[in-house]
């Protein structure tokens, strides 16, 4: 009995409880050893904020349980499209960290483009409703060769967001 729930916690502290995305104390620790590892690789790395639009009108239209169901098939739905070696973690709210891996800016576009037709095109069904979904993202990418600082690539994923909310919702803006 001791055992299993000692695996449970290990598990919810790496795991976020609704989502399964990865926690966000273990989200940073993995983009760490990852970038270090990038570091002596000489691969690109690409890390993509986004959270989605106008999530508190789900929230209040129909309920927060609507909203958790949202947020389960959207991390779901990534995952779905994401290589084994990418990973996505649950930043804070609706808001996630999407790392992809040996992945340039072009391809993190043409990713984002992809997983925001698959939302447009296909509305999710919350109850007897169906909600369709947008998300606003930022993206910065570290060529080979670049250094990879966790805590400012960080910083520019979270002003390119920023970025894309205010100019116009269901962007993509990317950091210089």
């Amino acid at each position: 009995v001791v055992e299993h729930w000692r695996a449970r916690a290990a598990e919810y502290s790496q795991h976020d409880w609704l989502t399964h995305a990865l926690s966000r104390p273990f989200l940073e620790e993995r983009l760490a050893a990852l970038c270090a590892q990038r570091a002596r690789s000489l691969a690109p790395v690409s890390l993509v904020m986004f959270d989605l639009d106008r999530f508190k009108n789900i929230n209040d239209t129909w309920g927060r349980g609507a909203g958790d169901e949202v947020l389960e098939m959207l991390v779901s739905g990534i995952k779905a499209e994401i290589r084994a070696s990418d990973f996505i973690g649950r930043y804070g709210g609706d808001e996630f960290l999407l790392v992809l891996d040996e992945c340039e800016g072009n391809a993190a576009l043409q990713l984002l483009e992809r997983l925001r037709q698959r939302f447009a095109n296909k509305p999710m069904s919350v109850g007897d409703n169906q909600v369709r979904i947008s998300f606003s993202a930022g993206i910065v990418s570290v060529s080979p060769g670049d250094p990879l600082v966790v805590k400012e690539m960080l910083r520019n994923a979270e002003r390119a967001l920023i970025n894309s909310k205010e100019a116009v919702r269901n962007r993509t803006a990317v950091a210089p």
